[in-house]
């Protein structure tokens, strides 16, 4: 693992521990808790780790065996909230779980409902991916209790994460679901696929798919929103970073029957207002590439006030932190 700073790019540390490829990592949102640092996870060693991004030391004691793990993802909410630490795990057998950073106490199995008192208790699994977990995010809203996975079986589900229920299952996608994101304000799910497209969910019920953004030419591995949360950044096997932007369409605009090569059809969403519903309709365009002499795998958007900016890392092993710079913005 390696850690990346300032604004030339440059190495700050490095992590040695892990004793084969690294499958997941984030930032503990603990900050000044003594559980603050690095999460990583590896499928192949099997082992869960926590480092110190201050010395780069592993925090020896969190160290624990996981031999499925594929994914991780932190729960929004900061102390002194108690939900806080709160990790959602997907495994390589398709089952999602939540565990407690601080006790590593396992809190919840997503999909399996338990049934039973005391000494006898009966696991009945409910919902559950039929193949591996390869993604997972909570919403960002810290009442939400909601959480996406997304799948090798094409599906991604919406779970609650008080209860353990599945909300819904997202079916769309052709082939695997390699990754997911809500956007900034969490009403919409953004999934991506190696059939290479985009696919924009309500985050509520009924949970429709209502768009489907084309323009990539192989598969699509990660999606992430950054500072401002208007463009929705993808990364690819075909070798490119694209920026997209949803476009607010006039009702005489609107034409849904035609078809596009990059981007995505005329769609509407309909909204409540106190004098009843009404439609509003929207269109996806793609407003800039960066090309790779790779593919790249993952992506993650900045969290920062100032710029518009995201880092992704490439099948070669270098990584690229990026600047979207529009007309009007210098």
């Amino acid at each position: 693992i390696k850690l990346w700073g300032g604004r030339r790019g440059r190495e700050i540390m490095s992590f040695q521990g892990h004793g084969d490829r690294v499958t997941s990592c984030c930032f503990s949102p603990l900050v000044g808790d003594r559980k603050s640092g690095i999460l990583t996870t590896s499928l192949y060693d099997g082992t869960v780790r926590l480092w110190k991004n201050l010395t780069g030391s592993e925090d020896e004691e969190f160290r624990h065996n996981s031999t499925y793990l594929t994914c991780i993802a932190f729960s929004p909410e900061q102390p002194p909230d108690e939900r806080a630490g709160r990790v959602l795990a997907g495994s390589f057998d398709g089952s999602a779980i939540i565990w407690d950073i601080e006790s590593k106490k396992l809190l919840l199995k997503l999909g399996v409902e338990i049934e039973g008192t005391g000494g006898w208790r009966v696991e009945k699994i409910r919902d559950r991916h039929e193949d591996a977990v390869v993604s997972c995010c909570f919403h960002p809203a810290m009442a939400s209790e909601r959480a996406i996975t997304t799948s090798l079986d094409g599906t991604a589900k919406v779970w609650n994460t008080q209860w353990g229920n599945c909300l819904a299952t997202l079916v769309g996608h052709m082939q695997a679901v390699n990754g997911c994101c809500f956007s900034k304000d969490g009403q919409f799910i953004y999934t991506v696929s190696s059939d290479q497209t985009v696919r924009e969910w309500m985050a509520g019920a009924p949970y429709t798919c209502l768009s489907v953004i084309r323009g990539h030419y192989g598969p699509i591995h990660q999606c992430s929103f950054a500072t401002s949360g208007k463009h929705l950044f993808t990364v690819s096997e075909d070798r490119s970073v694209r920026a997209w932007l949803k476009v607010k369409l006039e009702a005489e605009e609107f034409r849904p029957d035609e078809r596009v090569r990059v981007g995505s059809q005329h769609f509407a969403v309909s909204k409540s207002h106190m004098q009843g519903e009404f439609s509003e309709f929207f269109q996806w365009h793609q407003v800039a590439l960066f090309a790779s002499t790779h593919p790249l795998r993952c992506i993650a958007g900045s969290t920062g006030e100032d710029n518009e900016e995201i880092a992704c890392g490439a099948a070669d092993g270098s990584v690229f932190v990026l600047r979207l710079m529009l007309p009007g913005d210098y």
